[in-house]
């Protein structure tokens, strides 16, 4: 990435984290990812350390819902409400990053 070094601390942070969640869904080891990408692999493992015991620590705010199958009569989405009022629909699908994002945004978790 050109300009990496101008990068604040988040937006780095955020480079990063985008790359961890590219690389668990590529299904290639850490480095096969990184040569794949053009990402240093050493930094990449660095800043994987860095985030993740904050990962981990964030992660045990979560529960795993099972729901049902979802049926043709179904829209594949659930509401959530949150404590001001405000509900969102979200499609069953959501990636739990992206749901994180939400929940983020919303000022209900960190990260």
């Amino acid at each position: 990435m050109e300009n990496y070094a101008r990068l604040t601390k988040e937006e780095k942070s955020l480079y990063w984290k985008n790359h961890f969640d590219l690389w668990k869904e590529s299904g290639l080891s850490q480095k096969k990812y990184c040569k794949n990408n053009s990402v240093s692999y050493w930094n990449f493992k660095s800043w994987y350390e860095k985030t993740k015991s904050r990962t981990d620590i964030e992660t045990k705010n979560f529960i795993r819902l099972e729901t049902d199958k979802i049926t043709n009569e179904s829209s594949g989405k659930f509401e959530v409400v949150f404590p001001c009022g405000t509900k969102i629909n979200i499609d069953e699908n959501i990636s739990e990053l992206n749901f994180r994002k939400i929940l983020s945004a919303a000022g209900c978790v960190n990260g």
